[in-house]
C-alpha cells in the first residue's frame, strides 16, 4: 500500500514539473552556454581522466545548475542542461526533474556533468528513456581529486557538494528530459 501511494505522489510531482520547458528562455541562452561552458571546463581541470573519457564519449549533458528542495513529505529538483557532442557541438537541451516522497526539507544548488557512452544511450536519451535516481550513480562529492567515474548502464555521473542544505531520506524518481534545437522556440529578432 505504502509503496503504491509512495509511487504515485512521486509521479504526481514528475507530472506538475513535466510543465516545465526544457529549453532556457532564448533570450538567456547565450548565458546558459557559458555558464554551461564554465561548469564543463571545472570539472575537467578537476577530475583526472575525465577528458580522455569525454573525448572517447558520444554525448556529454552539463548542469550549470540543479536546485533541490525538500519539506517535511515531499521534494524534487530541477535544472536545464546543454546536450552536446564531446567536441563541444551543442545538439539540443537536457532538463532533469523529479519528485520525491519521504520526510525531509532544506534547499540546495549544485552541478552535474553526465557523460553518455556510445551512440546507443544517446538514442535512450533523445527518446527520453533514461530515467531512475541520479543519486546513485554520483561519484563526487566535492569536485576535485577522484578519478573517473565508472559508467553505470551507459552513463557517468559527476556532480559537485553543492551549496546549501538538504537532510532527510526520500524516495526520488527522476525523469531527464531531451529537446532538439529545432523544436526550441527561436530566439526573437531584433
Amino acid at each position: 500500500m505504502f509503496s503504491a501511494t509512495r509511487s504515485l505522489v512521486a509521479l504526481v510531482l514528475v507530472t506538475t514539473f513535466a510543465s516545465c520547458s526544457t529549453a532556457p528562455k532564448a533570450s538567456d541562452r547565450a548565458a546558459f552556454l557559458v555558464a554551461a561552458n564554465d561548469v564543463r571546463a571545472e570539472f575537467v581541470e578537476k577530475v583526472p581522466g575525465l577528458e580522455e573519457q569525454i573525448a572517447e564519449s558520444a554525448g556529454v549533458i552539463i548542469f550549470p545548475g540543479i536546485g533541490e528542495w525538500g519539506s517535511l513529505f515531499g521534494g524534487g529538483r530541477f535544472g536545464r542542461a546543454t546536450f552536446e557532442r564531446p567536441d563541444g557541438e551543442l545538439l539540443g537541451w537536457a532538463a532533469l526533474q523529479s519528485g520525491s516522497l519521504g520526510l525531509g526539507g532544506g534547499l540546495r544548488r549544485f552541478q552535474m556533468l553526465l557523460v553518455l557512452r556510445d551512440e546507443a544511450t544517446v538514442r535512450r536519451f533523445m527518446e527520453e528513456r533514461l530515467s531512475g535516481d541520479v543519486e546513485t550513480a554520483v561519484v563526487l562529492g566535492q569536485v576535485g581529486g577522484s578519478a573517473s567515474a565508472a559508467f553505470d548502464n551507459g552513463v557517468a555521473v559527476y556532480q559537485t557538494a553543492g551549496e546549501g542544505i538538504l537532510i532527510g531520506a526520500r524516495f526520488n524518481l527522476d525523469l531527464l528530459r531531451y529537446e532538439s534545437l529545432e523544436s526550441a522556440p527561436a530566439p526573437a529578432q531584433p
